[in-house]
């Protein structure tokens, strides 16, 4: 399993057709690889959370479209596609008295790509990096 720090950089901007293809095309025009994205629009603006291990340049990219971008840490986590692999990591984190602010992620045939933004990520980090090693014992 591979754990890893990231950032998450976000951005709001006014919602309208082909918002999504404009956001990816700045990020892709700047070299900047999109591990994880959530979006959503709520009251004619689109919201954007795109994680990366590439911060300043995908802030500057999308500083073209908007000037108010914002960035935060995160840890990425690469999970066995399992029963009770996300259970497991949710559990260290309360365990050890770690909020979680949001998570999310999708899965392949193998594998289950989490994001988790929390309270005190280099914690975090630490904690699903140890869990890591013993992941697939437990499971």
């Amino acid at each position: 399993m591979n754990v890893q720090m990231i950032t998450e950089v976000s951005i709001k901007l006014p919602d309208e057709t082909g918002l999504l293809s404009k956001v990816t095309s700045t990020l892709l025009g700047a070299g900047v690889n999109i591990m994880a994205m959530v979006a959503w629009t709520e009251g004619g603006t689109a919201s954007f959370q795109i994680a990366t291990t590439q911060a300043d340049t995908a802030a500057s990219a999308l500083m073209t479209l908007a000037p108010d971008v914002t960035t935060r840490t995160a840890v990425a986590v690469e999970l066995p596609n399992r029963p009770g692999a996300i259970d497991l990591a949710a559990r260290r984190l309360a365990e050890n008295d770690i909020y979680i602010n949001h998570v999310y992620g999708s899965t392949t045939a193998t594998s289950a790509p989490i994001i988790y933004q929390t309270a005190d990520d280099e914690t975090a980090y630490a904690i699903l990096r140890d869990t890591s090693d013993s992941l697939d014992v437990i499971l």
